[in-house]
Protein backbone atom coordinates (compact mmCIF):
# COMPACT_ATOMS: atom_id res chain seq x y z
CA UNK A 1 0.00 0.00 0.00
CA UNK A 2 0.90 3.90 -0.60
CA UNK A 3 2.44 5.94 1.82
CA UNK A 4 1.37 9.61 2.05
CA UNK A 5 1.69 12.67 4.35
CA UNK A 6 -1.38 14.32 5.68
CA UNK A 7 -2.63 17.39 4.72
CA UNK A 8 -3.93 18.56 8.06
CA UNK A 9 -0.77 16.68 10.59
CA UNK A 10 2.33 15.86 8.51
CA UNK A 11 2.01 12.17 9.64
CA UNK A 12 2.95 9.52 7.31
CA UNK A 13 0.35 7.22 6.76
CA UNK A 14 -0.12 3.82 4.77
CA UNK A 15 -3.61 4.27 2.44
CA UNK A 16 -4.97 0.81 3.68
CA UNK A 17 -5.52 2.38 6.83
CA UNK A 18 -7.64 5.01 6.87
CA UNK A 19 -10.99 6.11 4.55
CA UNK A 20 -9.58 9.63 3.81
CA UNK A 21 -6.15 8.04 1.74
CA UNK A 22 -7.09 7.79 -1.98
CA UNK A 23 -8.23 11.33 -3.02
CA UNK A 24 -7.31 10.90 -6.70
CA UNK A 25 -9.44 7.82 -7.26
CA UNK A 26 -11.81 9.86 -5.47
CA UNK A 27 -11.96 13.01 -7.40
CA UNK A 28 -11.92 10.47 -10.61
CA UNK A 29 -14.59 8.92 -9.27
CA UNK A 30 -16.20 12.32 -8.59
CA UNK A 31 -15.84 13.70 -12.02
CA UNK A 32 -16.32 10.26 -13.77
CA UNK A 33 -18.65 7.79 -11.59
CA UNK A 34 -22.19 6.59 -11.90
CA UNK A 35 -24.78 9.14 -9.94
CA UNK A 36 -24.70 6.77 -7.43
CA UNK A 37 -20.97 6.98 -7.06
CA UNK A 38 -21.11 10.70 -7.54
CA UNK A 39 -23.97 11.36 -4.96
CA UNK A 40 -22.52 9.57 -2.28
CA UNK A 41 -19.20 11.39 -3.35
CA UNK A 42 -20.74 15.01 -3.17
CA UNK A 43 -21.79 13.80 0.58
CA UNK A 44 -18.77 13.13 1.37
CA UNK A 45 -17.23 16.48 0.68
CA UNK A 46 -20.32 18.09 1.92
CA UNK A 47 -19.23 16.39 5.83
CA UNK A 48 -15.61 16.86 4.93
CA UNK A 49 -16.38 20.92 4.53
CA UNK A 50 -14.76 20.90 1.01
CA UNK A 51 -16.14 22.80 -1.63
CA UNK A 52 -17.48 20.87 -4.66
CA UNK A 53 -14.80 22.13 -7.13
CA UNK A 54 -11.83 21.78 -4.68
CA UNK A 55 -9.91 18.06 -4.93
CA UNK A 56 -9.94 16.25 -2.13
CA UNK A 57 -7.23 16.31 0.45
CA UNK A 58 -5.18 12.93 1.86
CA UNK A 59 -6.24 12.87 5.76
CA UNK A 60 -4.35 10.16 7.86
CA UNK A 61 -6.76 8.17 9.98
CA UNK A 62 -6.73 10.78 13.08
CA UNK A 63 -7.62 13.92 10.68
CA UNK A 64 -10.54 12.28 8.61
CA UNK A 65 -13.42 13.97 9.43
CA UNK A 66 -15.63 11.02 8.22
CA UNK A 67 -15.98 7.57 7.92
CA UNK A 68 -18.42 4.63 7.14
CA UNK A 69 -20.47 3.16 9.22
CA UNK A 70 -21.91 -0.45 9.33
CA UNK A 71 -24.17 0.06 6.57
CA UNK A 72 -21.76 1.98 4.49
CA UNK A 73 -23.38 4.95 4.59
CA UNK A 74 -21.16 8.23 5.82
CA UNK A 75 -21.02 9.44 9.29
CA UNK A 76 -19.55 12.29 11.10
CA UNK A 77 -16.33 10.84 13.48
CA UNK A 78 -16.55 12.09 16.84
CA UNK A 79 -13.86 10.25 17.92
CA UNK A 80 -10.73 11.05 15.98
CA UNK A 81 -7.40 8.88 16.56
CA UNK A 82 -4.26 7.44 15.41
CA UNK A 83 -4.69 3.49 14.38
CA UNK A 84 -1.58 2.39 15.92
CA UNK A 85 -0.41 0.03 13.59
CA UNK A 86 2.42 1.72 13.62
CA UNK A 87 4.40 4.58 15.20
CA UNK A 88 2.89 8.19 14.29
CA UNK A 89 5.67 10.66 12.06
CA UNK A 90 5.23 13.80 11.37
CA UNK A 91 6.63 15.68 8.40
CA UNK A 92 6.36 19.50 7.59
CA UNK A 93 3.05 19.60 6.05
CA UNK A 94 3.47 19.70 2.08
CA UNK A 95 7.23 19.04 1.41
CA UNK A 96 6.19 15.59 0.53
CA UNK A 97 4.28 13.34 -2.04
CA UNK A 98 3.33 10.15 -3.27
CA UNK A 99 5.71 8.62 -5.90
CA UNK A 100 3.14 7.06 -8.41
CA UNK A 101 5.86 4.58 -9.50
CA UNK A 102 6.84 3.21 -5.82
CA UNK A 103 4.06 4.28 -3.63
CA UNK A 104 7.02 5.89 -1.24
CA UNK A 105 7.39 9.54 -0.15
CA UNK A 106 9.50 11.77 -1.92
CA UNK A 107 10.41 15.22 -1.79
CA UNK A 108 7.86 17.52 -3.83
CA UNK A 109 9.24 18.10 -7.50
CA UNK A 110 11.99 15.17 -6.87
CA UNK A 111 11.56 11.70 -8.73
CA UNK A 112 13.51 9.50 -6.62
CA UNK A 113 12.00 8.44 -3.18
CA UNK A 114 13.41 9.89 -0.17
CA UNK A 115 15.48 7.57 0.86
CA UNK A 116 16.03 9.35 4.78
CA UNK A 117 12.70 9.96 5.32
CA UNK A 118 13.38 9.98 9.34
CA UNK A 119 15.80 12.59 9.18
CA UNK A 120 12.78 14.95 8.04
CA UNK A 121 10.68 13.61 11.29
CA UNK A 122 9.38 16.71 13.15
CA UNK A 123 7.51 14.78 16.07
CA UNK A 124 6.44 11.22 16.42
CA UNK A 125 4.37 9.49 18.93
CA UNK A 126 3.26 5.69 20.01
Amino acid sequence: MSLFSCANCGSVENTALTQCGHPSYMDHMFKKGNEETKKTLTEYKEKMGLPLDKDFPEYCSACCPVAFDENGSFTTRINHGWHESFTRHYLPIGMFETNPNTGNLRKVGEQKDCENLEDYFIKEEP
